[in-house]
């Protein structure tokens, strides 16, 4: 199954009619609207991941922290 990721700076997506603020490089969370993912994907301020591309980004985020 595949996810989404924030290209941008910032994307806002719906969940349960609320608005959600991620930053750059959050995965979308389970349950955003269908037609705010179309539109942010139009947009071009997310990108489509697959599972193991997602499996893979906590391991770079803790090998560059310190």
């Amino acid at each position: 199954m595949a996810g989404y990721v924030v290209t941008g700076p910032q994307a806002v997506a719906i969940v349960a009619g609320r608005r959600v603020y991620l930053g750059h490089g959050a995965l979308l969370p389970e349950g955003v609207d269908e037609a705010r993912t179309k539109h942010l994907l139009d947009l071009g301020l997310i990108a489509e991941v697959r599972d193991e591309q997602k499996a893979d980004k906590p391991r770079a985020q803790r090998a560059g922290t310190k």
